[in-house]
């Protein structure tokens, strides 16, 4: 059993549905369609961008749950593979997101859960290769 793997997985489990519900409930229940770039059907890019959320909702979803899997599985040369991807997928998402937060004067970095969660998710993940 991997602590820092299982950690990493309940954390990007848990960010998904923060992720999954709050965008439903925040974003997009709040967002007017005028407030989104004109196309040929005024659902399109509303749909467009609601699709393009939830597949970042999905890869949350996979890499969290390899990454419980992973820490629940013997430690292998294919579970410190998939480990790998999660953490440095993870890594990735966090590099987008605090670079957006910076770029933007950075107050997003401690108003916005998603900077510490990616960090932590990608540190605990590659955290457990060293375990």
């Amino acid at each position: 059993m991997n602590g820092p793997w299982i950690a990493a997985g309940i954390l990007a489990l848990v960010g998904t549905g923060i992720h999954a519900i709050g965008g439903e409930k925040i974003v997009f229940s709040t967002t007017h369609e005028r407030a989104l770039p004109a196309t040929r059907e005024t659902t399109t890019a509303r749909s467009l961008t609601r699709t393009t959320w939830h597949l970042t909702t999905a890869a949350f979803a996979v890499l969290g749950a390899a990454a419980l899997i992973c820490g629940f599985t013997e430690t292998t040369d294919a579970t410190k593979g998939a480990a790998r991807v999660v953490a440095a997928s993870f890594s990735a998402f966090a590099l987008v997101v605090v670079g957006s937060a910076l770029a933007r004067g950075g107050r997003n970095l401690v108003r916005h859960p998603a900077p510490l969660m990616l960090s932590l998710t990608a540190a605990l993940a590659w955290w457990g290769l060293s375990a």
